[in-house]
């Protein structure tokens, strides 16, 4: 009988293993082209290695086994196909790409024109995990669409032989669809000196990030960006601050996908920053009677200032005005033109000490000071310059001192003092529930400072610090307050002595 069931399988683009069940007797097998009826080669075993064939090209045998009685019949006619070849890679990979898809290329590396390919994409779905699709084609490329924007995808081709069978696969680099452009931003909060924004993500996966850039000149030429591509935030609030109070920003935001590739910009939104209802450049706040107040922001000059209070420190809500000062080198001494006026309505003095926090950079530059520099309050009736006990902070580029009084106050570096002979004491007489404290000043550096009252009894001793200053709040060494009356002040530096009356009201 002759020769059944012969199968085949394709190997390669250009070899196909044909097999068959063994015939009893037989010593060898020949296998003939079933198309030309030529001899393509003799086995002998039941399997055939047909190699040198076209790529995706039909192939189909015959074959009959070889016994003592010589070729028997021939078995019926089996057909395969050879595997096609890998598509070939082409660049780029991707073409226009879209917030929705892409189209994905490739070549026919040597495959016959009319064979199909089968594009398989796995793509990010917007709900977590994975979905998997395929598109068949006849071209050397496939369009993806109905995909979200920003979403991660990673495609893969492959040839279909004439047997539906896939060759080895051309795996694509993972790509992302561009993202959509932010969309409604939109101005959710307006202080003197920051700005608050949100947007809508428009669609975007979580894997965007978005840029948000102000300028002051609606981005003809001053730009500035608060958050960047690089921080890799996907967001859709954010808060700009350090800007200049009552001064116009414009504001755009901007998406990227993973792949850095940018969108459109959203709508641009702009407004003022908030100065408190106060003339353009000076700062406007209420600090309030019953809780803690602050007023913060960046005068016209660039100039930040804060002032902030404690409960109790007024006897009624108080509208406070901030505005630069024009500091002449003699209004104080070692004077710099560093100054600010500052003054309230009702006009009352504080009842409890009110932080002031005035920054050192002006109009874009930062005068070098030194860290002996102190705030000084200027009190236009006398003529006098308190120096405050000033915190000076190089990295912020500030200055801190405890106020209890408002009026003008501008930055100096006093000069030394050699000797106690000008010491003084201020304010005199002293009302400690309205003054805060009593500064003593114009002394050596390192002086010792004592108080002490009529009896004797020394309620201070302190040593002051490099700018010659000591300040007492009218307590005594275990933090009592100490009563109404006269107190004697002694001052020893330089080698001198000096003995001052103060007088403690409370």
């Amino acid at each position: 009988s002759g020769v059944g069931g012969v199968a085949g399988v394709a190997l390669s683009p250009s070899s196909i293993q044909w097999s068959w069940p063994a015939t009893p007797g037989a010593t060898s097998y020949d296998v003939f082209v079933a198309t030309t009826g030529q001899l393509t080669g003799t086995s002998t075993t039941t399997v055939f290695m047909d190699n040198g064939l076209a790529v995706d090209s039909a192939r189909s045998v015959l074959v009959g086994a070889v016994t003592g009685g010589g070729l028997g019949p021939l078995s019926a006619s089996a057909t395969i196909y050879t595997l096609a070849n890998a598509p070939g890679p082409v660049s780029p990979q991707y073409m226009s790409l879209s917030t929705g898809g892409f189209v994905v290329n490739w070549t026919n590396n040597g495959n016959p024109p009319a064979i199909l390919y089968a594009l398989g994409y796995t793509v990010q779905k917007n709900t977590g995990g994975l979905k998997t699709s395929t598109i068949t084609v006849n071209t050397l490329f496939a369009a993806v669409t109905g995909l979200h924007p920003s979403q991660y995808a990673q495609a893969a081709v492959v040839a279909l032989n004439g047997n539906g069978i896939p060759s080895a696969p051309y795996i694509l680099n993972s790509t992302y669809t561009l993202a959509n452009p932010p969309a409604s931003l939109t101005i959710t909060n307006n202080t003197s000196n920051a700005i608050s924004v949100g947007w809508s993500t428009n669609g975007n996966s979580t894997t965007t990030f978005y840029q948000v850039t102000y300028s002051t000149d609606d981005f003809v030429t001053n730009v500035t960006t608060a958050v960047t591509f690089a921080n890799g935030e996907n967001i859709s609030t954010t808060v700009i601050s350090g800007l200049l109070t009552s001064t116009t920003y414009w504001i755009v935001v901007q998406a990227e996908n993973k792949l850095g590739q940018l969108s459109t910009f959203s709508n641009t939104v702009s407004t003022i920053t908030f100065n408190g209802g106060a003339p353009l450049g000076l700062l406007q706040g209420i600090l309030p009677a019953a809780t803690t107040g602050q007023i913060s922001g960046t005068l016209g000059n660039g100039q930040f200032i804060s002032l902030t209070s404690q409960s109790g420190s007024f006897p009624t809500n108080t509208l406070v005005t901030i505005s630069s000062y024009d500091v002449v080198a003699t209004l104080c001494p070692g004077a710099v033109n560093l100054g600010v006026a500052i003054n309230d309505n009702p006009a009352y003095m504080p009842l409890r000490a009110v932080l002031l926090t005035l920054g050192f950079t002006v109009s874009g530059s930062s005068p070098t000071l030194s860290s002996t520099v102190t705030l000084m309050r200027y009190v236009p009736s006398s003529g006098v310059c308190v120096p405050l006990n000033t915190t000076f902070n190089s990295l912020a580029q500030t200055l801190t001192a405890e106020i209890n009084d408002f009026g003008v106050f501008v930055v100096a570096a006093p000069p030394a003092f050699g000797s106690a002979a000008t010491a003084r004491a201020y304010p005199n007489p002293y009302h400690v529930n309205r003054d805060g404290y009593v500064t003593i000043d114009q002394i050596p550096p390192g002086s010792r400072v004592r108080v002490m009252d009529l009896r004797g009894d020394t309620v201070l001793d302190q040593t002051a610090d490099a700018a010659g200053l000591v300040t007492w709040s009218a307590t005594n060494g275990a933090g009592r307050n100490v009563s109404s009356g006269l107190y004697l002040v002694l001052i020893e530096g330089g080698g001198t002595k000096k003995i001052l009356k103060l007088a403690v009201i409370r």
